[in-house]
Order: structure tokens, then C-alpha cells, then sequence
């Protein structure tokens, strides 16, 4: 065996970067005496068979195909080329992998210093935005450790190691686990051989995404991912460690710790896939307790608190509903050191968190008259007994206790809620001897001091910025001070100046990278240049998707543009919109660019933002990366125009406290009660029933077609920016969805009883499922739409006839012209929504159909009567909107106008 040369096992699983690869893993004879590379297709397509024929006679005799009878796994090619490795070195990879330059100068000096040892580099994997992000985090530069010492340095994705082929000797890909035979085997690997030599200067980019792509990775959306996985890998392996070695070993406790905790993160909130039922996620839960009970406290606190990706409540919640089902008791305790401890009664206390570390999260802060108005949240919730909680602000030589705030305090994981965040809502009277405002809570009948951050874009400060500060006020400011306590201080003339200048100043140097804070300090300066032409300008926002027009901001702006008043109402629009052209030749003088200068300098003086999302900021075109310099600045009131009406449970996004809004404008009485639940925050004066701007439009001209258009899902979409529109999901094609309505549009009986009554029929894709336009078939009769696309939302609607929908918001759109409706409900295919203020069966403005063939006859039903609506759904719809009338944008107007007197 030559002990300098390397074996590099290629799986082929992207025929478009073979040759890429190839050529990137043969220059490692820089380093290597000779390299060879076993290639082996795990695609056996055509494309895949010819790049493979063109590959091995490009390179010759430095490239072998290994041939199988079936196609391949991974694994399988994997143990094939380990069979037939020669080399003294040996890799496994795939096509999709592209080896660095800048990596072998690191591998030639390791090899050198450490000549019998493994190394690993870096990965970096392509995200959903084409871009490379680190995988593998290692600590330091160029190192050489013992992974029993720090075991977070063993990356789990196998080409970021180049493995000395006898210290693998004896070591096999376990096939019967499919693609957890990879992470086994680098464990069993590092397990025997733990010192490796390691940079973090140095990398792989891999086209395949792995368990930290809570998007792009493949494996989350298979059911074998979760309890499975758990069941028949991760369980046997700690068995058979803690068998033949009395223990298991540090690296596969916090290797496999990570690998649970993605789990669950790549099913937070919407990135929820709803691979599981309720109950598998219960039964996927009571897996999880039973891997972890093979892993040590101490291990998986450290592991948890140094993965960023799983979220603090979720892993104390699992610790201790795996202590308490281990029939054993547990205490969180202080020690000497204002460390937060979890201690087990004959086991090694964990480190948990510090008391320093607990702090209230200020989310927003809003000045009216002579109150400074707080939303914020306790972060000691976690290892405090909230029922003993107390929790006190601080001023004017007051100590107010502050009570639980009820508004949206949920966190939710695969769709089920795990635990409560302790919200805070409180006034602070602004008198003349006000100064400091400082938080303290009691813990162990102590008094102890709360530091403080700042997290949303209406806290108005950030910690970052020595000078930060916020003015309220003709003559007053608040600052943060030491992230300790607030401080209200007198600001004007050449005080604001000086402090204005400074804090420009500290923001230039204090981000990275210095390209963005140049970004940063340009709009600042640009705004206090430009604030005198703006001062005495009334200005007010408005928007819709910003890739597509049409929508309630649309129409709101087009009212607004017929008053005469002191207001001057602007659109936003993405230049890269079909609907930027026809806005710009409406009124060019009055529509902003997104993400132009001037439109950030329009919204920094804006009085009013008349929002149709969530997100406002952003639609206002200030990205995430500005909003910490100028959340100062930013003073818009926001009012919700909405997008869709508030009918289901969407405390998460509409809720008072996400955009600090302060007036919502609804279109029925069942909205406004649905809204009044706590969770939602708001109070009865901040919701008004006006209508909706965009059913100014909707005057009926039927044109004889059956519009079909289901509301989309979460967990099928590729999640992007809001404001942009969704990459395509390879995976939605392999959905329930996908096959519901696919089959559904090409229904032979479907479409020859719409060919005998005159019937057109068009499936119109919502805006977030266009992408997947091409993954529908095409039967040359039914007319598929993007909604994404130059498509009016107007004309379409108000020119058919009957509308097939599930859960679609356009469905009040098509209610508010008195046109039937046919719901089509699925078992199969739950909503992504919970209902809220509108109860289909007894409140819905059409039949509830579950199951294809009844939804096919009735929707033939329709078209045999003419598409007539019943009657006791017209008295439906006359019961649910407040008015019929095509005067809602003016209403609208008049009361946003009214709220800011």
C-alpha cells in the first residue's frame, strides 16, 4: 500500500458538477504522491450516464468506474471503494462536493506534522439563496486535537475528512440504516481514532444540503428521518457503545445530540413539514427521551447551549421530561458563582445558563402624550417557577411589579406548542423627574438586577452602538446604559447634534463589513441632509407583494391619489415586477422603487405605513442588516390594510406587537372578534370595520369558467423572503397536495361536462405556489395561471363564474360579489392555518366536499344550473361583510386619516 497516496470514493449524485469535482479532488496531488479516484453513478440517468463516460475519458487512468448491478446508495459505493482502496489515505465523496484550492496547503502541513493521523476541513453547504454557508464550525485556525477533549469540532458530513485507510480497517457502512450509515461510520471512525488534525480556514463546498438547511435538506421531509431514525440507529449504537465499553463516548453523545436537536429546528413554527401526525410526534418524542437517556446532562447542556439552532425552552423542556420519566428528580440551583445549574441527585450537575445572562427582551417601545409605552419579554423563564416570579420596573423612585402579558406567547414545534414565552406590557408616566428606568426580579428571595437587550425593530435602540439612543420627544431621549437600566435624558440644539454625530461615527466602525457600515452611515447622514425638504410633509406608504400589484394597497393608493388633501400617498413596487411598468406610467411621481435610496429615505419620513404584510420595514425597503442603524428614526404608525381577512388564528404574525401596529382596518364583525382574543393584543378602539380596498373592484362580469385556486402551504413552499417570490421545491411534486389538485384539473369528467355546458376552467396557482407551474400536467384544455405573473386579480375574479377553493382568502372576494363557491376539504390535506372567526359548515358561502369524485360532481352540478348561487348562502354573505358598496378604499382613508389628528 503506498502510504501517501490518496483513494477518493466518488458517488456520483450531480451530473452537472461531476467534472468540477473530479478535477478539484485530482489537484490534491500537490499534497498526495498520487491520486485516483473511484467513481461509481447513483443517478443512472441518461445525463448522469454520459457525464460519468465523458468523465472517466477526460481523466484517463486517474479516474476508475465502479460498477453495480442495481443503482447504487452512498453507502454502498462507499464500501465498494473502501474494499478496493489502495492508498494510504482515503476520502469519500460525491459529484456535488468541490474541494478547495486553499486546502491543500493546510493538508500538506498537517500531513507533515501529524503523518498517521486523520484530517478534517470545513464544510460549507449552497443555501436556498445560491449561497455557501459553514456547516462545520471548527474552533481555532490550523489545530491538532483530541475529540474526546472537544468533541463539537467532529463534523458529520463524511467529506470533511481524509481518513488514514488502517485506522478505518475493520469498519463498515451499516446498509440496513439507508443514509445514517454515513454519520455511523464517521462516528465509529473518530470514536476509534479521535485525534485529528483540523482547520477552520480551510474547506469543502458541498451542492447538497445537510440537517442545518432547515429548507433544502433532503432528509426532513422522509418520515425515517425522525423516529425511525432514532429507533433503529441512534438507540442500537449507544447500546452497543455503553456494551463494549462500559460508556458512550463523548463524541457520539454530542454528535448525536445534534443530530436530534435538527430535528426538531427543521420544524420550527412555519418551517413545521407536517411529516408527522399529532401522534407520531408524540411517539417520535418518546424516542427522543429514550436516545437521550444514553447521554449525559452535562454533554447535552453543553452540546444544547452551543447549538445556536435549537431553541432554549425546547431542549430545558426535554431535559427535564426526560429526567422526570427517568423517575428521578431534579433541582435548579445557583452556585457561588451565579452559575444556573440543573442538578440530578447522584449525577454531575449541568451548566445551564448564568444569572448575568438573564435578561428582559425589550420589543417595542412606542411614546404617546406623556407615557413611554413597553412590550417586552422575561428570558428566566426556563429554570425560575413562574408562579414565584416577581419581576419589577424601577423609576421615579417607584418599584412597579409587572404582571404576565397574555399576547401571542407560543412556541411551536412540528405544529404543537412546547412552551410559553412570560410577556410584559407596562407604562412609564415621562414626568419631569424621571431619569432611570431599571428592571430587577427576585430569585431564591433575592432581589437581583436584569440586564437588558433589544431584539425587534420597534425597540428602538440596539446594544451594539455605544451612542445609541431614541427621541421620543420635542426635548427628550432614551438610552441604554452598560445594557443595564434606561435612561431619559433632555436632547436638543447642539446636544442632538453632538450625540447625533457621534453615534454615526460609532456605527461606520463598529459593524463588519465595513462595505455595509458605509451603507449604513450614507443613509443616516443622507436622512438628516435631506430632513428638511420632508419635515412639514404629511407621507404615507403603502404596498402589496412587491413582486405583484393588484392588491388592497393598490387600490388604497389609486383612492388616495383622487383626494385633495395635505396627505401624499406613495406604492411601493419591486423594480422586477410585471406590474412595475404599468404603475410607473399610472403615476410615476408617486411610486418608489423597493429598495431605492429614495424609498428608504421616504419610509424614515413617513407619518404612515398602510401595510398589506407582515414584515413592515423590509416592505419599506430597509433590509434587516440597516434597521439597527435607523430603528431610531423610523416613526411610521402602522395600519393594517390586510392582505386576506383575519378569519383563522394567526396570532403569530397579526398580532399587535410583530409590527407595532396601532390600527386594523377589517371588512366583517366576525374579523373584529376573532381579534379580540388576548393573544392577539389588541384593543377594541384599534379595530375598525371598513371593508377592503380591493373589493372596490369587484363588479361581476361573468364570463362563463370555473376558477379553481387553493390557498397554499408552508410546509411545501421553498420559505424565502416575504416580498419575493418562492424558489421552486423539487420535493412538492411528491405531495398530497400536488396530487389532489393535479388530478383534480385533469378529471376527464370534469372536463367534458365543462366542454357540453360552455365552461372554461383555470387553475390559478397562489403567488407562493407559481413556481411549481411546471410541475402541473398540461391537457391543452385547462388554463393553468401564476398568480405571480401579470395576472389581474380583478379580472379574474369578477369574470368567473364558480370558484373551487379550500381555504383561500379570495373566496371573501368572490362571497362579497354573491358568486357560488364549492369548498373541496381533503382529509388528507389539513389547513396550515387554524380556524378562527369563521366556522365553515355553519358560516362558509358554499358546499364543503371531502373527497374527489363528490367534489367532481358537484362542481358539475353548478355548471348543469348555471352556476346560480343558493340562497342561503347570499344570506351568508349578507350576514358576514358590513357593507356592499364599492366605497371601502375611502373609508379606509378617512379613518387612518381620523387616527392621526
Amino acid at each position: 500500500m503506498n502510504n501517501t497516496k490518496l483513494t477518493a470514493v466518488m458517488a456520483v449524485t450531480n451530473e452537472e458538477n461531476l467534472t468540477e469535482s473530479v478535477s478539484s479532488y485530482l489537484s490534491a496531488a500537490k499534497v498526495f504522491s498520487q491520486v485516483e479516484i473511484l467513481l461509481a453513478d447513483c443517478i443512472e440517468s441518461e445525463e448522469s450516464k454520459k457525464a460519468v463516460s465523458e468523465a472517466v475519458s477526460a481523466f484517463g487512468d486517474s479516474v476508475t468506474l465502479i460498477k453495480f448491478s442495481e443503482t447504487p446508495t452512498r453507502a454502498q459505493v462507499y464500501q465498494k471503494g473502501l474494499e478496493k482502496t489502495e492508498g494510504g489515505f482515503v476520502c469519500f465523496t460525491e459529484s456535488a462536493v468541490t474541494l478547495n484550492s486553499k486546502s491543500f496547503k493546510f493538508i500538506k502541513k498537517a500531513l507533515k506534522l501529524h503523518p498517521d493521523k486523520t484530517v478534517e476541513i470545513s464544510v460549507k453547504t449552497r443555501n436556498k439563496n445560491e449561497k455557501f454557508i459553514g456547516y462545520s464550525k471548527l474552533d481555532g485556525l490550523a489545530e491538532f486535537c483530541d475529540l474526546n477533549e472537544v468533541p463539537y469540532n467532529a463534523a458529520l458530513a463524511i467529506y470533511a475528512y481524509f481518513f488514514k485507510t488502517e485506522d478505518i480497517k475493520g469498519i463498515n457502512f451499516d446498509f440496513s440504516i439507508g443514509e445514517e450509515a454515513l454519520k455511523k461510520f464517521i462516528l465509529e471512525a473518530l470514536i476509534k481514532n479521535p485525534e485529528i488534525s483540523y482547520s477552520n480556514k480551510v474547506w469543502c463546498e458541498s451542492l447538497r444540503a445537510l440537517e442545518n438547511d432547515s429548507v433544502l435538506f433532503d432528509g426532513q421531509y422522509e418520515k425515517s428521518y425522525y423516529t425511525e431514525s432514532i429507533r433503529n440507529f441512534m438507540i442500537p449504537f449507544m447500546e452497543n457503545l455503553k456494551k463494549e465499553n462500559g460508556k458512550v463516548s463523548y463524541i457520539a453523545q454530542y454528535a448525536l445530540c445534534k443530530l436530534i436537536f435538527a430535528k426538531f429546528a427543521n420544524n420550527y413554527y412555519e418551517n413545521n413539514k407536517s411529516i408527522l401526525s399529532e401522534e407520531e410526534v408524540y411517539e417520535f418524542y418518546d424516542a427522543v427521551c429514550d436516545a437521550l437517556k444514553y447521554i449525559d446532562n452535562t454533554c447535552y447542556t453543553a452540546a444544547a447551549i452551543r447549538c445556536r439552532y435549537i431553541n432554549r425552552s425546547l431542549w430545558m423542556k426535554i431535559l427535564k421530561d426526560k429526567t422526570v420519566r427517568a423517575n428521578e428528580a431534579y433541582k435548579i440551583e445557583l452556585d457561588e458563582e451565579e452559575n444556573i445549574n440543573f442538578a440530578v441527585e447522584g449525577k454531575e450537575s449541568a451548566h445551564i445558563s448564568t444569572l448575568a445572562s438573564v435578561a428582559l427582551i425589550i420589543n417595542n417601545i412606542n411614546f404617546d402624550k406623556d407615557s413611554l409605552e413597553f412590550d417586552a419579554e422575561f428570558t428566566g423563564k426556563d429554570f425560575i417557577d413562574i408562579d414565584k416570579l416577581e419581576l419589577y420596573a424601577n423609576y421615579d423612585g417607584k418599584k412597579v411589579k409587572l404582571e404576565e402579558y397574555a399576547i401571542y406567547p407560543l412556541l411551536k414545534c412540528f405544529g404543537l406548542s412546547y412552551a410559553k414565552k412570560y410577556n410584559v406590557h407596562f407604562f412609564v408616566p415621562v414626568t419631569d423627574t424621571l431619569e432611570n428606568i431599571s428592571f430587577t426580579y427576585v430569585i431564591d428571595g433575592k432581589e437581583q438586577p436584569l440586564s437588558l437587550q433589544f431584539a425587534k425593530a420597534f425597540s428602538r435602540l440596539r446594544l451594539r452602538f455605544r451612542m445609541a439612543y431614541w427621541k421620543f420627544s420635542k426635548d427628550k431621549a432614551l438610552e441604554c446604559k452598560n445594557g443595564l437600566y434606561l435612561r431619559v435624558f433632555r436632547c436638543k440644539g447642539f446636544k442632538r447634534f453632538m450625540r447625533e454625530s457621534l453615534l454615526i461615527a460609532n456605527q461606520l466602525f463598529a459593524t463588519k463589513p465595513f462595505s455595509n457600515s458605509v451603507r449604513r452611515f450614507i443613509l443616516r447622514s443622507l436622512y438628516w441632509l435631506t430632513r428638511p425638504t420632508f419635515r412639514s410633509r404629511r407621507i404615507w406608504l403603502t404596498f402589496d407583494k412587491l413582486y405583484k400589484g393588484g392588491d388592497n394597497g393598490e387600490y388604497f393608493f389609486k383612492y388616495a391619489n383622487t383626494v385633495k388633501d395635505d396627505v401624499e400617498v406613495y406604492y411601493i413596487i419591486d423594480k422586477d415586477s410585471p406590474d412595475c411598468k404599468r404603475l410607473l406610467e399610472y403615476d410615476k411621481k408617486h411610486v418608489l422603487i423597493h429598495n431605492s435610496l429614495k424609498c428608504k429615505l421616504y419610509a424614515l419620513n413617513a407619518e404612515a405605513v398602510a401595510a398589506t404584510h407582515a414584515s413592515v420595514m423590509q416592505y419599506c425597503g430597509i433590509p434587516k442588516y440597516l434597521v439597527p442603524n435607523v430603528l431610531d428614526l423610523f416613526k411610521a404608525k402602522i395600519i393594517c390594510i390586510q392582505h386576506g381577512l383575519t378569519v383563522q388564528q394567526l396570532g403569530q404574525y397579526q398580532n399587535r406587537l410583530y409590527d407595532n401596529t396601532t390600527l386594523y382596518c377589517l371588512a366583517s364583525k366576525y374579523e373584529k372578534k376573532n381579534l379580540m382574543h388576548p393573544i392577539y393584543g389588541f384593543e377594541e378602539s384599534m379595530l375598525k370595520i371598513n371593508g377592503l380596498a380591493r373589493y372596490d373592484g369587484l363588479k361581476n362580469n361573468d364570463k362563463k369558467f370555473i376558477l379553481i385556486t387553493p390557498t397554499w402551504r408552508r410546509n411545501i413552499v421553498t420559505l424565502g423572503i416575504a416580498y419575493k417570490v418562492k424558489p421552486y421545491n423539487e420535493h412538492f411534486k411528491y405531495t398530497e397536495y400536488f396530487r389532489l389538485y393535479n388530478t383534480l384539473i385533469n378529471d376527464k369528467k370534469l372536463i367534458d361536462c365543462a366542454k357540453k355546458n360552455g365552461y372554461g376552467i383555470t387553475y390559478l396557482l397562489h403567488p407562493a405556489m407559481s413556481p411549481q407551474l411546471e410541475d402541473f400536467t398540461q391537457n391543452g384544455f385547462v388554463e393553468i395561471v401564476p398568480a405571480a405573473g401579470d395576472m389581474s386579480y380583478e379580472k379574474i375574479l369578477t369574470e368567473a363564474s364558480l370558484m373551487v377553493t379550500d381555504y383561500s382568502g379570495v373566496q371573501f372576494d368572490f362571497a362579497y360579489m354573491r358568486k357560488p363557491i364549492v369548498y373541496y376539504h381533503p382529509d388528507t390535506l389539513p389547513p396550515h392555518y387554524e380556524s378562527g372567526g369563521i366556522d365553515y359548515p355553519t358560516q362558509g358561502f358554499g358546499p364543503i366536499i371531502t373527497n374527489h369524485e363528490a367534489v367532481v360532481d358537484e362542481i358539475c352540478k353548478y355548471m348543469e344550473n348555471s352556476c346560480k348561487t343558493e340562497p342561503q348562502y347570499i344570506d351568508r354573505a349578507n350576514d358576514f361583510f358590513e357593507f356592499d358598496d364599492f366605497n371601502n378604499a375611502q373609508r379606509i382613508y378617512e379613518e387612518i386619516y381620523k387616527s392621526l389628528k
